[in-house]
């Protein structure tokens, strides 16, 4: 009581034989200490009446300081870690440090008390972009990008290599050696003989290009023409060849 002031030494050892620092006329009753290296240190205050006159210093206490540069521990747990999802929304699961931060595309999210977080992204149709980012409370932050592909739309449309949509039966020619066209990205396209049941496949690339050899044909023969989405959507049609 009645103190107007406060000396505070903080020193590298107990004995207060190495002084770090040596603070006077601290008129409050909390001190802020900036730019410490890291090290242990020990910390006593003394009282100041309003004369000038210091009290006896009081009992020691220590704190250290330690250079954090361990970056968080961050795992996505996607339901489907293929990434392709025919649903707006996709369930996901993330386990990172405890009392980190969790950023889902700059929005901060909330974790529990294990630093676990469960909830659901809203996708578009397409490529959707997430970057999942941990910051711990030195600063130091861990990220995890994925790719999610939305097919929200079930009807999957075939278009020739000129880009024509085929309502229809696919028509070509028994000199062909392959059929192209277009249809959604990452797909698996098979040609199926309805004879000998051969089949040829090949997947369409990130435009939904495709060309796939005709399998060997018989007389008579027709093929059918599977295209299976990477979400799983799937449209057949009957090839007819013209002879």
């Amino acid at each position: 009581e009645n103190a107007s002031e406060y000396w505070i030494e903080v020193a590298n050892d107990s004995r207060f034989t190495s002084i770090f620092k040596f603070i006077k006329e601290v008129k409050s009753n909390s001190f802020i200490l900036n730019q410490l290296p890291p090290n242990t240190y020990y910390w006593r205050i003394a009282s100041v009446d309003n004369l000038g006159l210091p009290g006896r210093f009081s009992n020691h206490f220590s704190f250290t300081i330690q250079l954090d540069t361990t970056l968080p521990f961050l795992e996505v747990s996607l339901v489907d870690e293929l990434g392709f999802s025919k649903e707006k929304e996709f369930p996901i699961k993330i386990h990172t440090e405890k009392n980190a931060e969790l950023i889902i595309n700059s929005n901060l999210v909330n974790v529990d008390e294990n630093g676990e977080y469960k909830g659901i992204l809203n996708l578009s149709d397409g490529l959707n972009v997430f970057e999942f980012v941990s910051k711990d409370q030195s600063g130091n932050s861990s990220k995890i990008k994925k790719e999610i592909f939305a097919e929200l739309n079930p009807n999957i449309e075939f278009f020739d290599k000129d880009r024509k949509v085929i309502d229809e039966e696919v028509m070509i020619s028994s000199k062909q050696n392959a059929l192209e066209g277009f249809t959604r990205a990452y797909s698996l396209v098979k040609l199926i003989s309805d004879k000998t049941k051969l089949e040829t496949s090949s997947y369409t690339d990130k435009n939904g290009y495709f060309s796939v050899s005709l399998p060997r044909l018989v007389e008579q023969d027709n093929l059918r023409l599977v295209i299976i989405s990477r979400a799983g959507h799937c449209l057949t049609k009957k090839v007819l060849i013209n002879n």
